[in-house]
């Protein structure tokens, strides 16, 4: 099998990342972690009897909470991982620590230039900063 690919030019539309929607169970427990634990500013929230959502923003990437794809999903924590780019891994890390954040281990060297320390949220989804060791 041969690996397709794009010629340069050929996208059909696709833009930048614009939001990543993730499945949780409890929206208030995800809330304190994803805004109160990690910084990220609320843009917006709702409820009502068939879903909880909020969306929050990551330097202009939305980061979605949701309970209704949280109950469409098949519970798969950690088949992906979202990655937050940082300017310091280390500053980073003992920020986060400092919050209560328990990462999986100390900070290592993802690639001969960027450096990556890997936590989970409160539904077990796999969550990095990434970038400079700093």
């Amino acid at each position: 099998m041969q690996e397709q690919t794009g010629r340069p030019g050929t996208n059909p539309g696709i833009g930048k990342l614009a939001a990543v929607m993730i499945g949780v169970t409890d929206l208030d427990r995800s809330l304190a972690f994803y805004h109160e634990k990690l910084g990220l500013p609320l843009q917006w929230r709702h409820s009502d009897a068939n879903r909880s959502l909020a969306f929050l923003d990551a330097q202009g990437v939305i980061v979605g909470l949701s309970t209704e794809v949280g109950k469409m999903a098949t519970p798969q924590a950690g088949a992906m991982e979202v990655v937050f780019g940082v300017d310091s891994v280390q500053a980073s890390y003992r920020a986060l620590t400092s919050r209560g954040i328990q990462f999986l281990g100390e900070p290592k060297q993802a690639t001969p230039t960027e450096w990556v320390a890997n936590f989970r949220d409160p539904d077990g989804h796999l969550l990095s900063v990434f970038g400079p060791k700093g």
